[in-house]
């Protein structure tokens, strides 16, 4: 790949990012947490395991892998595993990424904290997103003192303001 293919490529991807990052900033139908929003219910039979990861006292960012299936009805998260890290810091981690089954469920997407509390994905949250729709996932999740889930597949055609 040449200079000019290689900068094209990454305006390509930029662009793709900032438009995501819109969308998820202008609108909340696609937000949810673990009780119910918009009716759409996440329905986390891994609680317990996810406590005994994330705290509100974390210094780095820890991935974890998500398992189960996106329904008309929300979100059912049935199995999970830690990802193998490859490096973290305060504001960034690196992964191997997710397998594409845990057990017998599906990936869905991934979860990982946010030490600084902020509830919002970056933009390094979203190129992974990005990344891992193409892998066939559809969840990421985000724990800042609440869990949090963004779900991209549920922007239709119409934005409601």
């Amino acid at each position: 790949m040449n200079k000019k293919e290689l900068f094209t490529t990454i305006l390509v991807f930029l662009f793709i990012s900032i438009a995501i990052n819109l969308v998820l900033v202008k609108t909340n139908v696609i937000k949810y947490n673990n009780i119910f929003i918009d009716g759409q219910e996440v329905e986390i039979e891994i609680m317990d395991e996810l406590e005994n990861i994330y705290n509100d006292t974390l210094e780095y960012e820890i991935p974890v892998c998500l398992a189960g299936e996106v329904t008309d009805n929300g979100i059912s998260i049935r199995a999970m595993i830690e990802a193998e890290i490859v490096s973290t810091s305060l504001h960034n981690v690196t992964y191997v990424s997710c397998p594409l089954y845990i057990g017998s469920q599906r990936v869905i997407g991934t979860i990982h904290n946010h030490p600084s509390g902020e509830c919002r994905l970056s933009n390094q949250d979203i190129e992974t997103y990005v990344n891992d729709m193409s892998r066939g996932q559809e969840v990421i999740g985000l724990y800042c003192g609440e869990y949090v889930f963004f779900i991209l597949s549920r922007l239709e055609g119409v934005i409601p303001e």
